[in-house]
């Protein structure tokens, strides 16, 4: 069996987490860890904190840091981040949620599958 991931966010009064938590079959509670920061050729050294519930820096920063974690195709995600914030992260609207990776390589291979040009086909 495939390991179970979910990334949960959480806002509290000083600051906002975003955790991974991972099962695995030979473990029964979950493996807690902070989520990584994006890879820094990816972002050059800018990192104000992630956020969500809109379309700014630290939405775009959360965007980037998922998809790394879960697609680890830095192409993809560089591609497809914008498209994730806006349609996951930034409707985002409670102080604590979380996400699925599987939901995460769902939406993202439709996205691709969405952008590759149509073969048209001579009869």
């Amino acid at each position: 069996m495939q390991d179970a991931v979910i990334y949960s966010a959480q806002r509290t009064p000083y600051h906002n987490e975003v955790s991974v938590l991972t099962w695995t079959d030979d473990q029964p509670q979950a493996k807690v860890q902070p989520l990584p920061p994006p890879p820094g050729r990816v972002m050059s050294g800018f990192v104000p904190g992630y956020n969500w519930g809109y379309e700014g820096a630290g939405p775009s920063i959360l965007s980037i840091s998922i998809l790394s974690h879960a697609l680890e195709d830095p192409e993809a995600v560089l591609d497809l981040a914008y498209d994730f914030k806006v349609d996951v992260i930034a409707k985002q609207d409670s102080d604590h949620w979380s996400v699925d990776q599987s939901f995460v390589r769902q939406w993202a291979e439709r996205q691709r599958a969405a952008r590759e040009p149509a073969i048209a086909v001579a009869a």
